[in-house]
């Protein structure tokens, strides 16, 4: 097999010298042939004048002279299979070399060179050119829960998709990984505008992979080009505006402008700080209390990660944690608080101590060893450690996850599904898996004093969690109208700053020790027996109805 297209011409020349030297020996093997059976016949025989001896050499040199001719003959039917075979291997190299395996389309190299060819004739025409740079969310997931195959079936769907929305002109190309980039001219910002929707409505309808439907969104980055702008430039801009799309949630179109690059430059500070922090082990855990809803005692507690930077000071978790998905740091961040969270566990043993595990932990092998090790090393029991997964890790509902969530059940882990309703919500989901606890998302929480919809939503899932046995976390509560209606719909747990934000470790610890229940419905709660006016606020007392 060719390792590149440079080899081709060098085998080529090998095979023309060999083919070459073969038909000058034949030649040179005749020539000698005659002259020694010439030379073997008697002297006088060979007495003759030089009409005679050109008459007795004659047929001998016809013969090498068809043999000359022959062997030309076979070297010009060789040379020419070469040279075909030679053609088709160089338009087969060139393809390799200029077009992505996976699915057919053009790489990064071969988008180059289409930009090339269309800038002399934008340049001629005083056209514009548009890149759009395409990444899907949470791809990642994707491939954690079903598999690689899966992630590449749904790349290959995906761009068969948007090829299908694209004019004839427009070039499609993956940069790798679950990027794809289009590369459109145009005469008025209209059609870049038109692109990114067109693009947009690509995934507004599920993706059929490996018999499952998927939904899933996809962040594009866009940039406007001048006719005087390198191909470097405008594909830097266009990942720019692309991190800025992920940035707002996802999901979303953002077109570039100049101070995104600021942006970018602190990002990828950050991104280097955090991995020399996570090295470091300066990364912190704090703990929000989750309470009964019928008592008002703490029963819970879940584990935050927190970072206060060296260089940027405190660090918003939306911030670092996307930054660590985006850069692959999610398993070594997840041993890091499994770690964390079961050694601060054994300061409040009559609680229970949630820990959220991202897709990348589940798909690792490790993960029960990971657990199951960290309890025996800091002498805490498996049931008072609540493993918390969100919706997106079950996509595909593969065999393995459930491997892995039945074992940790068997080890006495109990298993919350968090964030209730904002992924897919299958209630396949609740029959499936072993669940303990269901958490319902804020998002439903807020609006459940003001919307019906919300509000009936709240009570089936509540009526479905009891029949099945399931304790039900309200999340997010922040006033005393959203406590009493998560209360009243029978939700057995509230969780939210109504009661406290996340605190370190040492204040858990102290809450933990001085109190037996906060306090019951419409009674005061007294979150520290002895609150004074040294309590920091977070530990003063809190209405609970």
């Amino acid at each position: 097999m060719l390792s590149s297209p440079e080899q081709i011409p060098n085998l080529w020349c090998v095979r023309h010298q060999v083919i070459t030297m073969a038909v000058l020996t034949a030649i040179i093997a005749a020539l000698l042939a005659g002259m020694t059976l010439y030379s073997a016949q008697p002297l006088e025989a060979t007495a003759y004048t030089g009409a005679a001896m050109v008459r007795r050499l004659l047929p001998w040199l016809g013969a090498a002279i068809a043999c000359a001719l022959a062997a030309m003959a076979m070297l010009i039917f060789r040379l020419y299979q070469s040279t075909s075979s030679l053609a088709a291997r160089e338009v087969e190299a060139e393809h390799v070399a200029s077009h992505d395996a996976l699915t057919g389309l053009p790489n990064r190299r071969k988008l180059r060179a289409a930009y090339e060819q269309l800038g002399s004739d934008v340049m001629s025409r005083s056209r514009a050119v548009s890149i759009a740079c395409i990444d899907l969310d949470r791809f990642k997931d994707v491939n954690d829960t079903m598999g690689h195959q899966a992630g590449d079936e749904l790349i290959r769907a995906v761009a068969g998709r948007i090829e299908d929305v694209l004019r004839p002109n427009d070039t499609l190309a993956r940069l790798g990984g679950d990027e794809l980039t289009v590369l459109r001219h145009y005469r008025t910002r209209n059609d870049g505008d038109a692109l990114s929707c067109a693009i947009a409505d690509c995934f507004r309808r599920p993706f059929v992979v490996m018999g499952q439907e998927i939904e899933i969104n996809a962040s594009i980055g866009l940039t406007n080009a001048s006719v005087d702008s390198s191909f470097e430039d405008l594909m830097k801009q266009a990942d720019i505006a692309l991190y800025e799309a992920k940035a707002k949630g996802r999901g979303q179109t953002v077109a570039f402008q100049e101070p995104m690059a600021e942006k970018l430059i602190r990002r990828h500070s950050i991104e280097t700080d955090l991995r020399h922090a996570l090295a470091a082990r300066e990364l912190t855990l704090h703990y929000q209390p989750i309470v009964d809803a019928c008592t008002g005692a703490i029963t819970s507690v879940e584990a935050l990660m927190r970072w206060t930077s060296k260089v940027h000071g405190p660090v918003s978790p939306d911030v670092f944690i996307t930054i660590a998905e985006d850069a692959g740091m999610m398993a070594e961040l997840g041993r890091f608080a499994i770690d964390r969270a079961i050694e601060d566990a054994r300061r409040w043993p009559h609680l229970s101590t949630a820990i959220n595990i991202s897709p990348a932990q589940l798909r690792s092998s490790s993960l029960v060893d990971d657990l199951r090790d960290a309890c025996a090393r800091f002498g805490v029991r498996p049931d008072c450690i609540t493993i918390e997964i969100t919706e997106t890790v079950l996509i595909g509902n593969d065999l393995r996850t459930r491997k892995v969530l039945d074992r940790l059940k068997e080890i006495g882990f109990s298993l919350a599904l968090d964030d209730f309703g904002t992924g897919y919500s299958s209630l396949s989901y609740l029959r499936d898996f072993p669940f303990d606890k269901l958490k319902i998302d804020r998002s439903f929480v807020k609006d459940v004093t003001s919307c019906d919809r919300s509000r009936a939503i709240v009570e089936s899932v509540v009526n479905l969690g009891r029949i099945l046995g399931l304790e039900i976390v309200a999340e997010g509560v922040e006033t005393e109208q959203e406590m009493q209606a998560m209360h009243i719909a029978g939700c057995t747990h509230l969780q939210g700053f109504l009661f406290s934000r996340a605190l370190p470790a040492e204040h858990i610890e102290e809450m933990a020790s001085t109190l037996g229940r906060l306090a019951a419905p419409r009674v005061p709660v007294i979150v520290a027996s002895s609150a004074g006016p040294n309590t920091p606020s977070e530990l003063r007392p809190r209405n609970f109805g």
